[in-house]
This record gives structure tokens, sequence and C-alpha cells, in this order.
């Protein structure tokens, strides 16, 4: 009972059932209202309804499955964070090579970061290059994470050993990434200083 929820941004209501989020069995109450010019309209207030299994749901490890979501919500938080790092630095880099007598060693600590957030994307999304030469590499966040969600999703009884371990790994990498952030980000405030005392116009 794990997925991957979508918010749309327009307001209207999402249908498919691979975007809605799921629940657990049970009983669950709705109210509904109608808005015109501003004035609310309460049309159904507190229907009760239930919420039924379609397949045998006593089996399976609830907690478990919560636990991966939970993971996979900090993954896609740690993938996000890895982004704006990632375009912070190409402004930076941009505003130092474009600015008359910008420090040479900020530009080789903004390299170094680089290099930084290129080995944390090797274990966030894996190593694209290999992959698609159908060379051997190593397992990325996103695989364990993608294929622990997926098989929680399809299974009906209690988490295999195999889950278990792709759990551990995930909590692992989650923790390397975090600490791996953590560090980039502080290397970037620093830079971002420096290159604020330079007249580097990159946050404009």
């Amino acid at each position: 009972m794990s997925s991957k929820a979508s918010i749309r941004t327009n307001g209207e209501p999402v249908t498919e059932a691979y975007g809605t989020t799921f629940v657990l069995p049970g009983t669950y109450f709705l109210s509904l209202s109608r808005a015109t010019n501003g004035a609310l309209e309460t049309l159904v207030e507190r229907h009760e309804f239930k919420v039924n299994h379609l397949y045998n749901y006593e089996g399976i490890d609830m907690e478990f499955n919560q636990s991966v979501d939970a993971l996979m919500a900090v993954s896609n938080q740690i993938n996000a964070r890895y982004t704006e790092l990632k375009e912070d630095l190409n402004r930076l880099r941009a505003g130092l090579r474009n600015t008359p007598g910008a420090s040479l060693e900020d530009l080789n600590t903004a390299r170094s970061i680089d290099i930084e957030l290129r080995e944390l994307g090797l274990l966030l999304k894996g190593d694209a290059t290999r992959t698609k030469r159908e060379f051997e590499a190593g397992a990325s966040l996103g695989d364990v994470t993608g294929l622990l969600a997926w098989g929680t999703f399809n299974h009906r009884g209690a988490p295999t050993g195999s889950m278990r371990a792709m759990k551990e790994d995930a909590e692992a990498m989650i923790a390397d990434a975090t600490a791996a952030l953590e560090k980039i980000d502080e290397k970037l405030d620093q830079l971002e200083a420096n290159a604020r005392e330079q007249g580097v116009p990159y946050w404009d």
C-alpha cells in the first residue's frame, strides 16, 4: 500500500488510481461544500463511508510499508535539494567566470564542489554513462527506493528478507547523502560570501 501521490496546482482533483494517495481500510467521513461568489454552501455534512481493501491485507506489515513511504519522501527531498545546490553552483561559477578580477582560488573551489556534486549524483541517480552502454553499475538510492516501493506496493504478506535488506541499504544511502549535502551546502555558503565581497552579481 505504498504510493507516490501527486498534487495538481490548478486545483483539479486527481482521479487516476496511480496518482492518488492510498488510505488504510476503515471508516471515514466526507464533507462537501460549494463556493459561489465567495459564499460557502454545505452540500454534504459528515457523510460516513467505509474503505475496504480489494485483496487480503491482514498479513501486510502496514508499519513497514509506511516506513518505506517515509523513505521515499526523504529521498525525494534529497533529490530536490541536490538539484537546488547544482543550480546555485552553476550561477556562482558563471558569475565568477564573468567578473573581472575574480579569485582563481574561488573558481578552483567551485570546481571541487562540482566534483563532489557529481559523486553525490552517482549515489542518488547512478552512473547513466555505464548503464546506457550495458556495463555493470552500482545500485543508486533511486534504484533501491524504487524497487522497495514497487515491491511493497505489490506484496500482500510480511516483508521479505530482501525487502528489509533494501530498506537498510536505503537508510544508509540517505545518511551518506544527507551528510554530503550538508557539507556541500556549507561550502557553497562560504563561496557565495566570497563572491559577494568580489561584487559577483550572480544572485540578481
